[in-house]
């Protein structure tokens, strides 16, 4: 079932309106989800006429907050190149983000293209 986590209405009176943020929790991922008016009007006989169904757009984006577990990292010359991940699900060509990781500091907040994945572990490729 979905579930709005939080909710917040931001105040705009340079444009005249009000924009909403929510974050909500689907079955699908976390979103947050952004709805402001639109400025979409309609000529009905000469008069332009704001209509309702047409005053809200949304913007969303999905945060996935399970990650996978890595249970062992091998360099290869100075370079992390090597993770081993059970059933990781990554196939090549994806782009991974580390955080968290405790024996490697310096991988936190970097992206890394995946190349030669298999079931349970992946090499990292070029840096993003």
């Amino acid at each position: 079932m979905d579930a709005i986590e939080s909710i917040c209405a931001i105040p705009n009176s340079t444009d005249n309106f009000d924009e909403v943020w929510m974050i909500v929790n689907r079955e699908n991922g976390r979103f947050v989800e952004r709805m402001v008016a639109g400025d979409r009007t309609t000529d009905c006989g000469g008069e332009l006429t704001t209509r309702i169904e047409e005053q809200v757009r949304m913007d969303s984006t999905v945060d996935y907050n399970e990650g996978t577990t890595i249970t062992q990292i091998k360099i290869i010359g100075t370079l992390p190149r090597v993770v081993t991940s059970p059933e990781h699900g990554f196939s090549d060509g994806d782009v991974v983000y580390f955080r968290d990781v405790t024996a490697f500091p310096e991988l936190n907040n970097t992206y890394y293209s995946i190349t030669n994945a298999t079931t349970n572990s992946f090499y990292l490729d070029e840096k993003q």
